[in-house]
């Protein structure tokens, strides 16, 4: 612009050129506060479940329960892992947040809440939110829970009995609603107390191998795969081994075979090589005579996919 300056004759265009040179002079002008596109209220809410102080998520999850949104981004999901999420009330809500989607996103992932989180307060609340599930197969995990407890001998610590009572009936007051099964009289308390419990499992475990306890496991175990659960085979170890009934064996037989069979043609190279060797019968060859062969086989190749 000073080398244009004396070539220019006019004075407006030398006015002009004057007052861009006094503006250069000056420099730049001082950076402002960076302008920023508003921020979407759910990835707000989203940001607070996932950071702060442990009461200040659990603040935000209790927000997102409260919000009633049912969507839960795989960040949330994954904190369902205590070794991720390290506080136990936090992953309590998290549990109540998983428990309102869909049938085949709420159940595994509650499933392993109840199967595999060191916190009681935490199973017993992912016990609830299954006793909620419409899935016949939610059963399945009730079962588990109310005759896998280990009652014998009970803890000797009051904190510890409280929670195991609280774990305990949270899986068995869902269960009596689904299976209309009466384990403790009419008129009598809905809680069953620590010096009943194991009189209760003996009770439940009695009941799943009554005709009418293995017609509802049987239905549990038919409807397990609409449910998109990836590891069936656990929540089946007991029917398969434990009850001693032909019909629970073929249908648990049936849901592993189509299990192994998708597993095979899928993409995982690991499932592909773990179910690969899956033991193939004839639904109809199996039968009381053949029963505890197909049973014994079945226990070896489940017990060789935790190896």
């Amino acid at each position: 612009l000073e080398r244009m300056r004396p070539l220019v004759k006019e004075d407006e265009e030398r006015r002009r050129i004057d007052h861009l040179l006094g503006v250069l002079a000056k420099g730049p002008p001082p950076r402002g506060p960076q302008a920023t596109a508003p921020r979407n209220p759910l990835e707000e809410l989203l940001l607070r479940c996932l950071q702060g102080t442990d009461s200040e998520r659990r603040k935000a999850l209790q927000d997102w329960h409260a919000a009633g949104i049912d969507v839960v981004p795989p960040q949330l999901l994954r904190r369902l892992n205590p070794s991720i999420e390290r506080d136990e009330r936090c992953r309590i809500w998290l549990v109540r947040i998983v428990g309102r989607l869909e049938i085949k996103d709420a159940l595994p992932n509650l499933g392993v809440s109840l199967a595999a989180d060191p916190s009681g307060a935490v199973r017993a609340v992912a016990s609830e939110e299954i006793g909620r599930n419409p899935s016949p197969a939610a059963v399945l995990h009730l079962h588990q829970q109310i005759v896998g407890l280990r009652l014998d001998p009970l803890p000797k610590d009051p904190a510890v009995q409280r929670v195991l009572v609280q774990e305990y009936n949270a899986a068995r007051v869902p269960l009596r609603r689904r299976t209309g099964f009466r384990d403790t009289p009419p008129m009598s308390n809905e809680t069953v107390p620590l010096a009943e419990l194991a009189a209760n499992q003996r009770k439940w475990i009695a009941y799943f191998d009554s005709d009418v306890g293995r017609a509802t496991l049987i239905e549990g175990i038919l409807a397990l795969p609409d449910t998109g659960d990836p590891s069936p085979q656990w929540l089946l170890w007991q029917p398969i081994v434990q009850i001693e009934d032909v019909a629970v064996l073929r249908a648990a037989y049936r849901v592993l075979r189509l299990h192994a069979e998708r597993a095979v043609a899928g993409k995982d190279a690991l499932q592909r090589r773990l179910w690969t060797g899956f033991p193939q019968y004839d639904e109809s060859g199996i039968t009381e005579a053949t029963r505890l062969d197909v049973r014994d086989t079945m226990q070896k190749f489940l017990v060789s996919l935790r190896k």
